[in-house]
């Protein structure tokens, strides 16, 4: 019996999942595609389950009537922030990798195919962690885990969640370098140009995985530290700091942006590829990395309502509005690559449209979150929540939807425009709303907030019918 059903198999049967099995390699063992099933099951479990907390919380602050418990509603944020940035996205993400990457190099499988399996299980272990850790009491520290919320909720969810989180770190770390070591022994006589853009993001990607997640797993390691052995890294009393935290979760907290973000550019760029209608290959490469290199320099900018020197803060936001102008290269290329080619594209170009037209609409506002002034305004509103999951997690989808097609399967344009509008129904009222100051992680809206808020619960049911029509459609 596969390793591959050793977890999965507890939740689905070996045919509810649209793709058949099909082995990479000469023997009759698991295969790097065949781990790229187990990475989209993870990322589809964990979807229903986000999506669920998501649907929630908008019933939640359209009806003021219809009140939950602060601890529920407080949970379901959490969980929802967790489950789709760390088991949903980047799954979906390594998903590709497995089936892509070792091909696009020349090889059979990974480097080390045991590392790649050993991965997949490992991110299934942390996934059934940490749902069991949320059910019994829940988690009410929102998904950064801020102290002190984090350091004083009682119980052992927050212990149980942490070491999830650090079986993510391990077993994203060790994907990471297989990624790596599989680059370095890739088989093409090609140079570093004529290579795949998929390969240049994802390398770009473990890059910043490996630099970055010991961040994150230290400030993890000082909030149990704090819970478990009475210490006072977080803490003032003790003679901690709780803004140390803040500068190691963002250290890690700004590239995932692009770990998550960068798989879903090296799927769109292999699209136009496969077409032979890609524009501006070298600008295309030049942008990946440098959005590899201003990932690490740019983190303060979620810091700008700390007390920082006004000096840093202007390096950072200037750094930040410097971020436009690989991804605005990138955007540059993939329109001019449909208008030039665009009968080769027929099939592919309202995937690649409804993408674009998101990631444009969502990276705007980030432009004027660079600025600190601005940011110190909007950051605690609705205005924040709304531009990170347009630029993260909605278009991180439609360009995953243009893989499907990739894959074999056609993506019913129809579904993926019902999905697209409900998406600009949901988000583009919050960003209204956080312009007249209406808070985050509040759940009782005030009465100017709540016409945006329906409007977002309307746009909420319209995006899960279209995700439906697409999933049943495949």
């Amino acid at each position: 019996m596969n390793l591959l059903f050793f977890l999965p198999s507890l939740v689905y049967a070996s045919d509810a999942f649209p793709f058949k099995l099909i082995s990479f390699s000469k023997q009759n063992t698991i295969s790097a595609k065949q781990v790229a099933i187990g990475y989209w099951r993870i990322a589809l479990l964990s979807s229903i389950i986000a999506t669920t907390c998501s649907g929630f919380i908008r019933i939640e602050i359209s009806f003021p009537q219809v009140q939950s418990s602060e601890q529920t509603y407080f949970s379901c944020i959490t969980a929802h922030g967790i489950l789709f940035i760390f088991l949903v996205i980047v799954p979906i993400g390594q998903g590709y990798l497995n089936w892509w990457f070792p091909g696009q190099c020349g090889k059979w499988d990974f480097s080390l195919p045991r590392i790649n399996i050993g991965s997949m299980i490992g991110t299934e272990i942390s996934l059934f962690l940490i749902i069991g850790s949320w059910l019994p009491g829940g988690w009410s520290c929102g998904w950064t885990m801020y102290p002190p919320l984090s350091s004083i909720q009682e119980g052992n969810s927050i212990d149980m969640i942490i070491s999830g989180i650090h079986l993510i770190g391990v077993f994203g770390g060790l994907s990471s370098t297989n990624t790596l070591i599989t680059f370095k022994q890739i088989e093409y006589n090609q140079t570093y140009k004529e290579l795949s853009l998929f390969i240049w993001s994802q390398c770009v990607t473990a890059i910043l995985f490996i630099g970055t997640i010991p961040s994150l797993a230290l400030a993890l390691l000082g909030i149990l530290c704090d819970r478990s052995l009475s210490g006072s890294w977080f803490d003032p009393s003790g003679g901690g700091d709780p803004v140390s935290y803040q500068i190691l979760f963002w250290f890690f907290g700004h590239p995932e942006v692009y770990v998550v973000i960068l798989p879903s550019f090296g799927v769109i760029s292999t699209l136009l590829e496969s077409q032979s209608s890609l524009y501006g290959r070298e600008g295309m490469i030049a942008s990946i990395s440098c959005l590899g290199i201003l990932g690490y320099l740019v983190y303060g900018h979620h810091m700008f309502t700390v007390d920082l020197e006004m000096e840093v803060k202007l390096l950072f936001s200037s750094g930040s509005m410097a971020i436009a102008i690989p991804t605005g290269i990138k955007v540059y290329s993939w329109i001019l690559s449909i208008i030039t080619k665009k009968e080769n594209l027929k099939s592919f170009s309202v995937p690649i449209i409804c993408f674009i037209f998101t990631f444009v609409g969502g990276g705007l506002t980030g432009i004027m979150l660079s600025s600190a002034t601005a940011d110190i305004l909007f950051h605690d509103t609705y205005f924040v929540i709304a531009h990170f999951h347009q630029v993260m997690a909605i278009s991180s989808f439609l360009a995953f939807s243009c893989g499907i097609q990739l894959l074999g399967y056609k993506s019913h344009s129809g579904y993926l425009i019902l999905f697209t509008i409900g998406t600009l129904i949901l988000f583009f009222p919050l960003y209204y709303a956080g312009i007249i100051g209406t808070p985050r992680r509040i759940p009782s809206m005030t009465i100017e907030s709540q016409p945006f808020m329906f409007l977002g619960l309307i746009g909420y049911f319209l995006s899960i019918s279209g995700t439906i029509g697409i999933m049943i459609h495949l």
